[in-house]
């Protein structure tokens, strides 16, 4: 059975032991453009409320993470300037960070998480998912608009905490 839960310090090596094997995965495929990974830095921080990780778990394993993280003052801007009639300061917690292990694909888990993760954000007085996505990915396209319809906004390009470069596209979704 898979519960979905926020997660806890004693997850996090499981969630970055994750991450790599995510990214490994999808480097294998040549596709390591769609997923920027995770480090230790970025789980610690979502962990700070009013952020938050959830995890999808089958006994103690990890099969799936979701960061939910409070956007600093800059990337409030950005989301006001990128969607003025759409987003003011405050309303938004970035839905970011997603993975499922590749073994576990297509079972449903980033819908499960994606819900859970949006009964968290109204919970803590959050009216909107904002982040950012591949355009060419549609796993976490489709675990998004699970939740509901969502706006895109224009490319850019995203230099990851490792150096890479990205290509990303801002999103916004309300969720009431």
């Amino acid at each position: 059975m898979i519960y979905i839960r926020k997660a806890d310090g004693n997850d996090l090596e499981k969630i970055v032991m994750l991450s790599e094997r995510i990214s490994a995965d999808l480097d294998k495929g040549g596709q390591a453009y769609l997923f920027g990974g995770v480090d230790r830095y970025e789980i610690l921080m979502a962990m700070q409320a009013p952020s938050a990780v959830i995890i999808a778990e089958e006994g103690s394993r990890v099969l799936g993470f979701l960061l939910l993280q409070q956007p600093s003052a800059k990337e409030e801007k950005e989301f006001a300037e990128e969607f003025p009639n759409n987003y003011k300061l405050g309303e938004g917690i970035i839905a970011n960070g997603i993975g499922v292990d590749p073994t576990k694909k297509k079972l449903g888990i980033a819908t499960l998480m994606m819900k859970t993760a949006k009964k968290y954000a109204l919970n803590h007085g959050f009216t909107k998912f904002i982040g950012t996505v591949h355009p060419d990915n549609i796993a976490s396209q489709k675990s998004l608009a699970s939740t509901g319809e969502f706006l895109k906004g224009r490319y850019f390009t995203l230099k990851t905490r490792d150096g890479r470069d990205l290509l990303r596209q801002r999103f916004i979704q309300d969720l009431t």
